[in-house]
């Protein structure tokens, strides 16, 4: 899926290639930051979903006067029209302080929610699968939210503990052979180096329940 994001800010731009890019088969291929150059993009890139700025700046002339802060309907309507089998992409909140001031980490999950009666969730696939008339821009907003990270089974915890185990014995057990160099430390190194042992054979005892445990 072949998609062009036209918003001003460089910052924006790469938050959206980034949300764009997390989903499946899709693919940015240009990007705009008015919206002469977004019509230009969608004419010769031919994109199957346009993302636009509803604050997308309107310039003219080779010195690029902002003469609008709010030709993004316009110029969604208009390539809705001009290119019928194209998905559009309106987004309404992205001048707000929330998601300025917001960037995409690995800790976050941002996405596009439609706003319809109900606000839903969508990927750039649905668009061709839900109701949404084709002619006209599709309303939406990003949301984020932390990412959920997959949960450790039992049989992965008792590998983790297993492993973190044999690595701490292992240095018990070094720092004790290290010790035992030096006469007055030598009690004290065996005992290091038998706590180091007794660690690493729990270690291999957690580990091996871990490869047994139901999973």
């Amino acid at each position: 899926m072949r998609v062009v994001i036209a918003t001003e800010p460089l910052e924006m731009q790469r938050f959206l290639a980034d949300i764009v890019e997390e989903q499946p088969g899709a693919v940015v291929v240009g990007q705009a930051e008015n919206a002469v150059r977004a019509v230009t993009a969608v004419d010769n890139l031919d994109p199957d979903v346009t993302i636009i700025d509803s604050n997308l700046p309107y310039s003219v002339g080779l010195d690029q006067v902002a003469l609008s802060r709010a030709s993004g309907l316009d110029v969604a309507q208009g390539i809705s029209v001009r290119k019928p089998g194209a998905r559009v992409v309106l987004l309404t909140n992205l001048d707000s302080k929330a998601i300025l001031e917001r960037t995409l980490n690995p800790h976050e999950l941002a996405f596009f929610l439609h706003r319809d009666g109900d606000i839903i969730p969508f990927t750039l696939q649905d668009l061709g699968q839900r109701g949404i008339m084709h002619d006209t821009p599709v309303f939406a907003s990003i949301g984020t939210r932390p990412r959920t990270l997959p949960m450790r089974t039992s049989a992965q915890r008792l590998k983790r503990i297993g492993g973190d185990a044999i690595f701490l014995g292992g240095l018990g057990i070094i720092g004790g052979l290290l010790l035992t160099i030096t006469w007055l430390l030598t009690p004290v190194g065996v005992a290091v180096t038998a706590a180091g042992v007794v660690s690493v054979s729990f270690g291999l005892m957690t580990k091996l329940a871990g490869k047994v445990w139901p999973r």
